[in-house]
């Protein structure tokens, strides 16, 4: 059920996560053999070095994202990783299969999850919290996010 799974998994790399492992890793294999193909030597270290560069670099945007969800731009992952806004957005949708808005909404909604379910916020501080200014946009990506609305979704969920 995909809402089990949580961005940390993906961030931990577990087989288990949202995005699957093995073709992140084939991927990054495609790209390496491309660049060897485009006629820049390789050896196998810098192959390798150059493959656990990638997993890390994408590691440490969703780890950013996570941290600053509420305010995250993409301007602002760009500045600080030293990218264009261009790449930066780019490097995320290859790496993750996402795009930079579906990652963060569903960190936003991850964290709207553990807070309905956790504490006796109102939707509309819980809507403020996590980055969104109008409570009826952050209902409707809820509802479309979970198919329940944030108010049943802590009934079914909350502590009792």
């Amino acid at each position: 059920d995909s809402l089990a799974v949580n961005i940390t998994d993906f961030v931990n790399l577990q087989s288990d996560s949202f995005v699957d492992v093995k073709t992140h890793m084939e991927e990054w294999k495609n790209y390496l053999s491309k660049v060897r193909e485009e006629g820049e030597e390789l050896d196998e270290n810098e192959y390798l070095t150059r493959y656990f560069e990638g997993v890390g670099e994408y590691k440490e945007i969703i780890q950013y994202i996570q941290e600053h969800y509420s305010s995250v731009k993409l301007e602002d992952i760009a500045e600080k990783f030293h990218y264009t806004s261009e790449y930066t957005s780019k490097l995320i949708k290859e790496t993750t299969g996402m795009t930079f808005t579906e990652i963060t909404q569903r960190v936003r909604m991850e964290k709207a999850q553990d807070l309905l379910s956790n504490t006796n916020m109102s939707v509309a501080s819980i809507s403020e919290e996590i980055g969104y200014d109008a409570p009826e946009h952050f209902i409707r990506l809820f509802k479309k996010y979970t198919h329940m609305t944030p108010s049943s979704y802590r009934k079914l969920h909350g502590k009792s």
